[in-house]
C-alpha cells in the first residue's frame, strides 16, 4: 500500500479519459446529427482533434499542474480542480487551431458543446468513483483485511486522521483514505480493551495475547503503529513473517529520512514487511525539487557534451579493430 498516491492518480486519468471520449462523441452527436453508427460517421479532422484533446489532457495531467490527491477532496475542490483541467484544455484547443489555421475546419459550436459536456462528465464521474466505487470496494471482499496493532492513542490517532480525512458526505465514522484496506480489528498493547470497540471497530486483544489473536483471527495483513522501531516490534515483525502474515508499519508524518533509513535498515530481514508512507510531499516541495532538478541538470549538459564530443574526437583518430585474425 505504498503507492497509494499512484494509483489514485491511474484511477483519475482513466475517469477522466473515459469522461473525454464520452464528451466528445456526444457534442459530435448533438451538433452533426448522427445516429448511433456515429463512430463510422466522424471524418479523419475530428478523429485527429480528438487524439489532440488526449494528448492536451495527457500534458495537463503528468505534469502534475493541478493535480492532487482527489481522495481527499470534497465536491467543491474537486469542481475546481475539473475547472482547472477544462479551462487548460479549452485555451489550449483554441491557440492550437488559431497557430495552425484550422480553426475554419472545425465547428465552433461543437468546441463549446464539447467544453460544457466534459467538464459535466468529468465531475460526475469523478464523484462517482469517489464516493460509490471505492467505498463499496473497501467493503467488499476485494479490500485487504487488516489488523491494526498500537497503544490506545496511537490507535486514536491513526483512526483520527482517517476520520478528518473523509467525505462529510459518507455516513461512515470511519473512511480510511486507503480504499484496498478495511480494518477488520484491533489490537490495544497499553491496555486491556478486549471485546470493547473504537469507532465502531472491535478491540480483539492485548499485547499478552497478542500472537495468538493473528493466528486465530483471519486477516491478510497486520498494520503496526509505531512511533519508533523498538526491539518488541522488531521481534513481533519477525514472528509475523514466521507465520507468513505481511506486516506493514507506519512512517510518521514528522518522521526524518534519516530515521526512515535506519528503519529500514532495522528491519530489512523482514522479507514480507512493507511500508506504508502516510505523509506526502507538499505543492512548494515538489515545485522545488523540480525546479532544482531542471536546473542541475542544465548546468551538467555542458559536461557531459564535452566528454561526448572528447570521446567522439577519440573514436575518429583511433583505428577501430577489425577483429580476431582467423585461421585457415
Amino acid at each position: 500500500m505504498h503507492n497509494l498516491y499512484r494509483y489514485n492518480f491511474y484511477i483519475q486519468t482513466i475517469v477522466d479519459l473515459i469522461g473525454i471520449t464520452i464528451a466528445f462523441f456526444l457534442a459530435f452527436r448533438i451538433k452533426f446529427k448522427c445516429g448511433l453508427d456515429i463512430v463510422y460517421s466522424i471524418d479523419s479532422r475530428y478523429f485527429m482533434l480528438y487524439l489532440i484533446f488526449i494528448l492536451l489532457y495527457l500534458i495537463w495531467d503528468f505534469m502534475a499542474i493541478g493535480n492532487e490527491s482527489w481522495r481527499e477532496k470534497n465536491l467543491t475542490t474537486d469542481l475546481k480542480s475539473v475547472t482547472k483541467t477544462v479551462a487548460w484544455m479549452f485555451v489550449s484547443i483554441i491557440i492550437f487551431l488559431f497557430y495552425s489555421k484550422t480553426s475554419v475546419s472545425f465547428s465552433r459550436d461543437f468546441i463549446a458543446y464539447f467544453t460544457g459536456m466534459l467538464f459535466i462528465f468529468m465531475t460526475v464521474l469523478r464523484t462517482i468513483m469517489r464516493k460509490q466505487i471505492l467505498p463499496n470496494i473497501k467493503k467488499s471482499g476485494l479490500s485487504e483485511r487488516v489488523i491494526a496493532v498500537g497503544t490506545y492513542d496511537q490507535v486514536m490517532s491513526y483512526l483520527n486522521r482517517s476520520k478528518n480525512n473523509q467525505d462529510s458526505s459518507t455516513d461512515n465514522k470511519v473512511q480510511n483514505l486507503d480504499w484496498r484496506m478495511n480494518i477488520s480489528g484491533l489490537i490495544v498493547i497499553d491496555r486491556d480493551m478486549t471485546g470493547e470497540y473504537i469507532d465502531q471497530i472491535k478491540v480483539l486483544s492485548d499485547e499478552k495475547n497478542m500472537m495468538e489473536t493473528f493466528r486465530t483471527v483471519p486477516s491478510d495483513s497486520v498494520l503496526l503503529i509505531a512511533d519508533a522501531m523498538t526491539d518488541k516490534l522488531k521481534e513481533c515483525v519477525d514472528s509475523l513473517c514466521r507465520m507468513g502474515k505481511i506486516a506493514r508499519v507506519t512512517i510518521g508524518m514528522t518522521q526524518k529520512l534519516q530515521d526512515v533509513h535506519a528503519t529500514i535498515d532495522f528491519i530489512g530481514d523482514a522479507y514480507t514487511l512493507n511500508f506504508e508512507p502516510i505523509r506526502k510531499m507538499s505543492r512548494r516541495s515538489a515545485a522545488v525539487k523540480r525546479f532544482i532538478d531542471i536546473v542541475f541538470s542544465l548546468a551538467l549538459m555542458p559536461l557531459v557534451g564535452f566528454f561526448s564530443i572528447i570521446t567522439i574526437f577519440f573514436n575518429l583518430i583511433t583505428p577501430s579493430s577489425h577483429g580476431p585474425k582467423l585461421s585457415t
